[in-house]
């Protein structure tokens, strides 16, 4: 396989830090944004088709060397690839008593990799990988926590969460 790139972008700015920001209660607020790219390879000689050897005993008892079919391959085999956007922000309320973590996020992977069952009558065992579909996934993450009583001898804190994840596949 050929050098694969998968780049990324990402930056947070803390809004609260500015002078203009004044909300009630607000003790701190970051936004964050990140785009990028990831991936799959498949592994080292994956698009190979291979053969192993073995001893034989032919008709006359006498042992000879043969080939035997090992791996199918792909020669057309690529890296998947995925497409991400990932929004957010974190924030604490009531100095800091409350804390919220948020995050959006949508993924698309082109030419998923799917291990694929080999014909019996190929001769090969086993199963290849293929470049096979399109798959969606997207969903949000929020996590909660909060200390509503905090006395030099008591610190009581709670966390709680909340996550969704919708998988589509797009094409097979």
């Amino acid at each position: 396989f050929e050098t694969i790139y998968y780049p990324k972008v990402a930056t947070s700015y803390v809004i609260s830090e500015e002078s203009f920001f004044n909300l009630p209660h607000v003790s701190s607020l970051r936004l964050r944004a990140a785009y990028g790219h990831a991936g799959n390879a498949p592994a080292p000689f994956s698009a190979d088709r291979t053969y192993g050897s073995s001893t034989v005993i032919l008709a006359d008892e006498t042992l000879s060397s043969a080939l035997t079919p090992n791996a199918y391959g792909n020669p057309d085999l690529k890296a998947e690839r995925g497409t991400e956007l990932e929004l957010g922000f974190d924030g604490s309320l009531f100095d800091d008593a409350i804390s919220l973590v948020f995050t959006y996020y949508n993924k698309t992977t082109k030419d998923a990799l799917l291990s694929i069952p080999n014909a019996p009558v190929t001769g090969f065992t086993g199963s290849r990988l293929e470049n096979a579909g399109e798959i969606s996934n997207s969903g949000i993450d929020l996590s909660i926590s909060a200390t509503p009583v905090r006395t030099p001898d008591v610190i009581w804190d709670d966390q709680g969460a909340f996550a969704t994840n919708d998988n589509k596949l797009l094409s097979l």
